[in-house]
């Protein structure tokens, strides 16, 4: 506001501003204009009226300058660093009802720089913007016409976006299932030898190890000691009892492996209800396109990518579950070595 800035601004076209006579005289006499209306005026009238031309002189025009100076530089500053971000972080311009009070209504600056053409700077009703509201006062009387608003769909999609930001830090905060790309592969006869001396569960192609949950499952321990080798899908998914989200969701941190040749693993049962409205990233998400889009045939997925197929856990970090041994698969594999990866593995659609 003191330099002129050596740099040119951004292009806009003002030609309907060149050519309005009547802007076209202020800016010729702007100087003028300022003063008389900025000093001389505010100084005189005390002075005529009531004789008070130091009052007018201190008061109605110099105090009155620095507050507005004072007011519209904490546009720059206090609206850059007091408030939230409601539509969009790349910058710093922040909203706050304080920094609308001492800028008169510039105080939602970050909707301003989101959307610059809007004639608004804030969008509630409630929200202190007295030049948004005289603006709309003379738009009914006939005085001001062809408001600028930005598409309210667009606006809702910038809350929507930071909205969804704080929601994907609030699941990184979180502990997630081990990725199925962390998982060994366990062949059958592998996984019968060693629920012998552990209790494992195969649900959904998983084999979860439930020993620290057999004592606190309320159908008691033996539930899982009578049949613990054995595939109990019916009893979780359907069964007697419907089981909650949250035992689903807990299931699945007790993941410890996943069976060679096993069924298919269904978005239903293998994908925890926690994870089935998953925020991913946009690399991520682009990188799983273009694997899709490399395929012959949709929903076909090679070994190597099985945890992007079922339910993209590539991207989630869990806490790790004591891993099964491999075991061997064939005769001229040493115990414990690791399994060659499944050959394809098909994606059910929702």
């Amino acid at each position: 506001m003191i330099f002129k800035p050596r740099r040119k601004p951004g292009v806009a076209d003002v030609s309907d501003l060149l050519n309005n006579p009547l802007v076209q005289w202020q800016h010729k006499y702007y100087v003028w204009l300022l003063l008389l209306v900025a000093v001389v005026t505010p100084t005189v009238i005390p002075g005529l009226c009531w004789g008070d031309w130091k009052g007018g002189y201190f008061y109605a025009a110099m105090a009155r300058l620095v507050f507005v100076h004072h007011s519209t530089f904490c546009v720059n500053s206090l609206a850059h660093w007091l408030g939230e971000t409601p539509f969009d972080d790349k910058h710093t311009p922040r909203d706050h009802m304080i920094t609308a009070f001492v800028t008169i209504g510039e105080g939602y600056h970050n909707f301003h720089h989101q959307f610059p053409m809007d004639y608004r700077n804030a969008i509630k009703w409630y929200q202190y913007d007295p030049t948004k509201w005289f603006i709309t006062v003379m738009s009914w009387i006939g005085l001001a016409s062809q408001l600028k608003a930005f598409p309210d769909n667009e606006v809702r999609k910038g809350q929507l976006t930071m909205e969804l930001k704080k929601l994907k830090l609030k699941a990184d905060d979180m502990k997630w299932p081990t990725s199925s790309n962390d998982l060994p592969i366990i062949t059958w006869d592998s996984f019968q030898e060693q629920a012998k001396t552990r209790p494992l569960v195969l649900i959904a192609g998983f084999i979860h190890d439930v020993s620290s949950f057999m004592d606190e499952h309320p159908g008691g321990r033996h539930l899982h000691s009578q049949k613990h080798w054995q595939g109990c899908d019916d009893g979780l998914f359907r069964g007697v009892y419907w089981h909650s989200n949250a035992a689903h969701n807990l299931l699945a941190m007790m993941r410890v492996g996943v069976l060679r040749g096993g069924l298919e693993l269904e978005s239903e049962k293998a994908i925890p209800p926690s994870q089935r409205l998953e925020i991913i990233r946009g690399q991520a998400l682009a990188r799983l396109r273009a694997d899709a889009a490399s395929k012959e045939h949709h929903g076909i997925y090679d070994g190597e990518r099985r945890g992007e197929a079922v339910g993209q856990w590539d991207e989630i970090q869990g806490l790790p579950s004591p891993p099964l041994s491999t075991g061997a698969l064939d005769s001229g594999d040493e115990a414990g070595s690791q399994p060659e990866e499944m050959d394809s593995l098909r994606l059910s659609h929702n």
